[in-house]
């Protein structure tokens, strides 16, 4: 029997909920912070934002980790996982970083996206909730995010899509304290689900977050339950982190799929090069995998030429490209004597940089410390 304990914590800005599975559980159990009642909101103690203190984040994550521990006799964490709005460069490194504080290795962290997690809840769910398309309104105390799930069964592996439409200029938890208020904001929804389901064919709806706790939604809800599956709860997306820990050691139900979503990348990105005569290309950066796992290292000698061709293919349209990065700023020297480094990078899921290096050539040719940059933005090739 396996014991070791899969962690996951969504961290929102407003509120923040744990989940954990342990090998002998058939789905992952959501943590109450009250023993014995369903308290599973915990306000988040910690500011998010870029450049927040980091020892405050540090404190709170911490003494969520001892509670979850004490509570429910959890020691053995074998894998922890985080699982926020939208997993930018720095929230990320900072979480690593005190988790590693905490004793947690860097390969037993992941942080994922609200996107990402859905996905994953929506796979270890039944196919006949997902059929069609899957939507989740996300209402917290500071968005209203609308998320679109469909799924392209003709091709293998199978494109799970999620697309995101911001509706927060059009709500606020504001507007839920009157009367009035709650009407309008009833009203609204009803307008818009009216809209999207002339545009899809929906077979299930999620209602999530601090926004959905009133009753206000009536004439919405009356039209969303005509042929349709309707569920509202608050730890989707904590229990979709847990399962994609889980699925790494388990089912693997994500090889059979493609994620299309914020968080993870979208593009192939190979290097042109010639192999033992024959052209052949190396792989920098394939699609669909977390952004701040991507990247590639490579070394190679530059043979009657001064241009390196880099071939962009799009997981989402298909589309080629090419991109060239001019390198005759490099030192001339004879053919075959000049050895180039090639790293890609990405500092986010929609933007990646490739840095070709001038290294020289053993003791014959020293490394000029020349370099050249490009900056490849994903949207421009999608």
């Amino acid at each position: 029997m396996n014991t070791k304990v899969y962690l996951a914590i969504d961290l929102c800005k407003d509120y923040t909920q744990m989940a954990y599975f342990l090998g002998n559980m058939t789905e992952p159990e959501s943590l109450t912070t009250i023993k014995g009642e369903q308290r599973y909101l915990i306000p988040t103690e910690a500011s998010l934002e870029p450049h927040a203190d980091k020892e405050q984040l540090k404190k709170f994550l911490f003494a969520l980790i001892e509670k979850a521990k004490t509570m429910y006799s959890i020691q053995n964490i074998k894998d922890i996982v985080f699982t926020v709005e939208y997993p930018d460069g720095v929230l990320v490194n900072t979480i690593i970083d005190i988790m590693q504080e905490y004793g947690i290795e860097r390969e037993h962290v992941k942080v994922l996206g609200h996107s990402e997690s859905l996905i994953y809840y929506i796979l270890y769910q039944k196919k006949e909730l997902w059929l069609n398309d899957v939507f989740v309104f996300d209402f917290s105390q500071t968005r209203f995010i609308v998320r679109r799930l469909s799924t392209i069964k003709s091709k293998r592996p199978s494109p799970i899509i999620v697309e995101e439409m911001e509706l927060s200029s059009e709500f606020s938890i504001d507007m839920l304290e009157t009367p009035e208020g709650r009407k309008e904001a009833d009203k609204k929804l009803l307008h818009i689900l009216i809209d999207l389901c002339r545009e899809h064919i929906i077979s299930t709806v999620f209602l999530t977050g601090i926004g959905f706790y009133d009753k206000w939604m009536e004439e919405s809800v009356k039209f969303l339950c005509m042929k349709r599956r309707v569920f509202q709860g608050f730890n989707l997306f904590v229990k979709g982190a847990c399962y994609g820990l889980m699925d790494v050691d388990f089912l693997n139900r994500e090889k059979d799929y493609q994620f299309v979503c914020s968080g993870r990348t979208l593009l192939n990105i190979e290097l042109e090069v010639e192999q033992g005569n024959k052209d052949g290309v190396v792989l920098l950066s394939g699609a669909g995998v977390n952004w701040y796992e991507a990247g590639a290292k490579t070394e190679g000698i530059l043979d009657d030429t001064y241009v390196l061709n880099l071939k962009i293919l799009s997981s989402v349209s298909k589309k080629e490209s090419s991109v060239t990065i001019d390198l005759h700023s490099f030192p001339k020297r004879p053919n075959r004597t000049t050895r180039v480094e090639v790293i890609l990078s990405y500092t986010s899921d929609r933007q990646c940089v490739v840095i070709v290096a001038d290294m020289g050539f053993g003791d014959f040719y020293k490394s000029s410390g020349e370099h050249m940059k490009k900056i490849i933005n994903v949207e421009e090739y999608l």
